[in-house]
């Protein structure tokens, strides 16, 4: 989210340690929320309702660093984070933790040709896949989709090791070919379900489940930004543009289901991961959040669908 102030801020909730979330900008902060009963005296703390609050559990620099995104890799202690650099590197970091059952926290995955890392987004799936979205290089893909077990070895680790998994440290898939990804996202449509932005004007819908064979759905719009798949349908897809949210069935993408148009320009958009039909979205130069409930959109699309909007004042959580 890009605040007032011209600062970029995000906050990114773990899908599996449910009581903790990181806001990244300058920095990476990683907070742990309990009740305010619970949090012991002279604790700095930030108050996130009338019962809990959030205290500072572990901080680091986020210089370079262009998105984010944490892991459901339930084996993991703690949050393990996706980092994409400006350079394309993409590394696996944890803030605050001592035992890495798996071994890959520090491994790293590298582009054949450095550029800029739009998004990086995991499986919740398949938790070890990871796909990454960069900027166009005309000998190259700008989806590249991971595999962190076989990434390199962390740099503590002996010469002969590093270069023992170097040969594995390849992308076990890759999309377009001289083309643009400006996000990329997963689906629970169906196993292996990826959605892209791309080239400032297409949606497309990447079915991976073999992945000699990709099959692709294309959707057409200035309106392609942000694309993400309502966690608990899958068949709906959100999109946004300068002033206007879309709503798309991914099972008729010629045209979107629903265009919703906006007072302020949109800079992100998020499903709720709990109730059906509510979509989120957060505008520029704006301290409120503004939910949409979207309903009879998945019963009928040519019936007029009623849209209630509500506001969030978000001035006081930072």
């Amino acid at each position: 989210m890009d605040m007032m102030s011209g600062t970029k801020l995000d906050v990114i909730w773990s899908p599996i340690h449910h009581d903790k979330f990181i806001l990244w900008g300058s920095d990476i902060t990683l907070y742990q929320v309990s009740r305010l009963k619970d949090i012991e005296k002279k604790t700095t703390y930030t108050q996130i309702s009338s019962i809990r609050g959030a205290t500072v559990i572990a901080s680091q620099s986020a210089n370079g660093v262009r998105s984010v995104d944490i892991s459901a890799i339930p084996e993991q202690p703690e949050p393990l984070l996706a980092l994409g650099h400006a350079n394309g590197r993409v590394s696996l970091a944890s803030l605050k933790q001592a035992y890495d059952p798996l071994g890959i926290v520090g491994r790293e995955f590298n582009p054949r040709y450095p550029r800029l890392c739009n998004s990086v987004s995991w499986s919740r799936e398949e938790s070890n896949l990871l796909a990454v979205a960069m900027e166009k290089h005309r000998s190259d893909h700008c989806i590249l989709i991971w595999d962190v077990n076989k990434g390199s070895s962390p740099p503590d680790e002996t010469q002969n090791s590093v270069m023992a998994q170097s040969d594995n440290a390849k992308p076990v898939a890759e999309m377009g070919l001289s083309e643009t990804a400006h996000s990329v996202s997963w689906s629970n449509r169906s196993n292996r379900t990826l959605l892209a932005s791309m080239n400032l004007k297409f949606i497309k819908i990447f079915d991976l489940r073999d992945w000699s064979n990709k099959g692709v759905a294309v959707a057409t719009s200035r309106y392609c930004h942000g694309a993400v798949a309502e966690p608990l349908s899958g068949w709906q897809v959100a999109s946004r543009g300068d002033h206007v949210v879309c709503v798309w069935d991914a099972r008729a993408f010629s045209r979107p289901l629903l265009t919703l148009p906006q007072q302020r320009p949109v800079t992100k958009i998020q499903w709720c991961p709990t109730r059906r039909n509510l979509l989120l979205s957060l505008h520029r130069d704006s301290n409120t959040l503004r939910l949409h409930d979207i309903q009879q959109a998945h019963n009928d699309p040519n019936r007029a669908v009623n849209i209630t909007d509500a506001t969030v004042n978000i001035s006081n959580v930072y």
